[in-house]
């Protein structure tokens, strides 16, 4: 059940950021897989830090399903996240390290100001408080905290994957949970080395909450695939050629899916990376399984 899974992923192991946060996530996850019947594979690259899980035979697989399992850093002061614009992502990450370093700098000038103070009368308590300040600055302000709470980013995304998993009968699918795609896009680059075909990867990203759902894809043979009409999404077409750095421009065909907001022009996931990220529209994520089925039959049955 999703709800099932949305207790796993998002309550129970929501932090997947440090290497054995995330090796004890993917353990178990793989536990589950070879219980299920399933073939199961570690992907990794040599230096990237990176492991993937693969449920399935990916190198038969025509479609396959995927989604990123690690956690974002949680952002006070520029959260939000654009699926496809790099640039604003960039953009806002940029002011959130340079404010949080700006007020980091100010509370060790407090701690030193502090020390100066004191150093004359009360030399310990001086220092005592200066290490502390500058413990606050650099560990509480300057460096950004993992975010326990991410719906967005991606527990919810995960979760409809591993419902996938639980339920899926259709041997030319598989599916991958991708680390390193939460902070940057290594993931997807490892991924596409470890391809020996060209399957349909269909991404799923930032489905938790959100008023307008997009399919963006980089090969328009996808766009002959009918979204089913209750999903409500629109297509996008995504020239890697005319944009930035980004996933689309390390494997085709590609189609990512996602739920958001407009904002400025810019489709966006306002609560991302925030202590916000909780809200859920369940009653929506409950349909993505059958939504990405429809898709994923589709593509198979037309012999792309």
């Amino acid at each position: 059940m999703l709800k099932d899974w949305l207790m796993r992923c998002a309550v129970s192991m929501p932090v997947r950021y440090t290497k054995k946060q995330r090796a004890k996530f993917i353990s178990a996850m793989q536990s589950y897989g070879n219980e299920k019947g399933y073939t199961t594979e570690i992907i990794s690259q040599e230096g990237s830090k990176c492991a993937h899980l693969a449920f399935g035979n990916i190198d038969a697989a025509k479609v396959i399903v995927a989604a990123g399992y690690d956690t974002p850093l949680m952002y006070w002061f520029k959260p939000g996240y654009y699926p496809f614009y790099n640039e604003g992502n960039i953009h806002n990450t940029r002011i959130e390290l340079t404010i949080r370093t700006l007020i980091g700098i100010m509370i060790i000038l407090l701690g030193f100001g502090a020390w100066l103070g004191l150093r004359n009368t009360q030399f310990i308590v001086g220092i005592i408080i200066f290490a502390l300040m500058v413990i606050l600055g650099i560990f509480g302000i300057i460096t950004p905290m993992k975010n326990k709470t991410n719906f967005e980013r991606n527990s919810a995304a995960v979760s409809v994957l591993m419902e996938m998993v639980e339920t899926n009968t259709n041997p030319d699918m598989a599916f991958v949970l991708m680390d390193q795609c939460v902070n940057s896009n290594v993931g997807i680059g490892v991924l596409a080395k470890r391809m020996k075909h060209h399957p349909l990867i269909i991404m799923l990203d930032g489905l938790a909450n959100g008023s307008v759902m997009v399919v963006a894809e980089n090969d328009k043979t996808i766009q002959s695939l009918v979204l089913p009409e209750d999903m409500a999404a629109r297509y996008h077409h995504y020239d890697e050629t005319k944009q930035g750095q980004n996933r689309f421009m390390y494997y085709s065909p590609l189609m990512v899916i996602s739920c958001g907001e407009i904002h400025d022009g810019q489709f966006m996931i306002p609560l991302a990376n925030s202590s916000k990220d909780v809200l859920l529209n369940t009653q929506r994520l409950q349909h993505f399984p059958k939504w990405i089925n429809a898709l994923a039959d589709q593509w198979i049955k037309g012999g792309f």
